[in-house]
């Protein structure tokens, strides 16, 4: 028996889903559970276990996937979890004041600085979970703007052309050439 996904609209898991490209004979999907919150994902095990949210989840379909997106190394699955939290507590608190998410974002690119990826050389479930996570919002942003947060532009456009981390979503555009100075 496979396992079921109550995905309850959460687009984040339904996209890291076909990300991870795990058969249906181990994950079936459902569109809504009853007695859920209508943007908590929720998985229930074959053997009747249940998680629940978006970072659990996520890092149950990273286990099971023929993915690497959890970390090599003790520090790197640590970082890996220490970014997802960062984006669950600080930058989705901060979406409803501009002041608080410009700060969440200038912390983002400052800590994009010296790295291509969030964690380590390599892809993980924090760059995909954070690069859903900001799609909406870049996608809002103008060029200038953009242009303010380069190490995150960097980054963000990176991850979108990962192969099979964009999907449907639209392409966020940047300019390639600098403007300001």
């Amino acid at each position: 028996m496979a396992a079921i996904l109550a995905v309850n609209g959460c687009t984040v898991v339904e996209n890291l889903l076909q990300f991870c490209n795990i058969s249906k004979e181990r994950i079936l999907v459902e569109e809504q559970k009853e007695f859920t919150s209508p943007k908590e994902p929720t998985l229930t095990l074959s053997s009747g276990e249940t998680v629940t949210g978006v970072q659990t989840v996520g890092a149950y379909l990273s286990r099971i996937s023929a993915q690497k997106l959890l970390g090599r190394s003790a520090l790197e699955r640590a970082q890996v979890n220490q970014w997802m939290e960062y984006s669950q507590l600080h930058l989705q608190s901060s979406l409803n004041d501009g002041s608080l998410f410009k700060g969440a974002l200038s912390y983002l690119d400052k800590s994009l600085s010296k790295t291509v990826y969030l964690v380590g050389c390599q892809l993980t479930l924090a760059d995909i979970m954070l690069y859903y996570a900001l799609h909406p919002l870049m996608l809002e942003l103008s060029i200038q703007e953009k242009e303010q947060f380069i190490n995150l532009s960097r980054w963000f456009n990176q991850v979108q052309y990962y192969p099979g981390v964009r999907q449907y979503l639209p392409e966020v555009s940047f300019l390639r050439n600098m403007l300001y100075s």
